[in-house]
């Protein structure tokens, strides 16, 4: 009976926060709701641009993964100027509108 007491404490207390999965320096999760809700997706490293996407499509969370982080451009070419740059945790609400995107991992010197 302890162990189910317990088991059920860890799932509520788990649920009760936002927890979204951690992979890799560069990858990045991004779902189309805020507080990581509705369809998520998690994108290993990689050197693609990301196109935001439109309407329901678009965005509500973007979390990098440690070790990583993701620039924000107006155009959708992942050329220009940076509109935003995320680190982790990310923005899990108010992403702002953006073009595309492009996520790298943290080099060190």
């Amino acid at each position: 009976m302890k162990f189910f007491l317990t088991l059920v404490i860890f799932a509520i207390k788990c649920r009760s926060r936002s927890v979204r999965p951690h992979g890799s320096p560069g990858g990045v999760y991004i779902c189309t709701q805020p507080n990581w809700n509705g369809d998520c997706t998690w994108r290993p490293p990689s050197d693609d641009c990301y196109l935001s996407g439109l309407l329901d499509l678009a965005p509500g969370s973007i979390g990098p993964d440690p070790g990583g982080y993701c620039h924000l451009y107006d155009e959708s070419t992942c050329k220009g100027a940076v509109k935003q740059t995320l680190k982790f945790p990310g923005m899990s609400r108010w992403v702002p509108i953006f073009g595309s995107m492009k996520c790298r991992q943290f080099f060190s010197d």
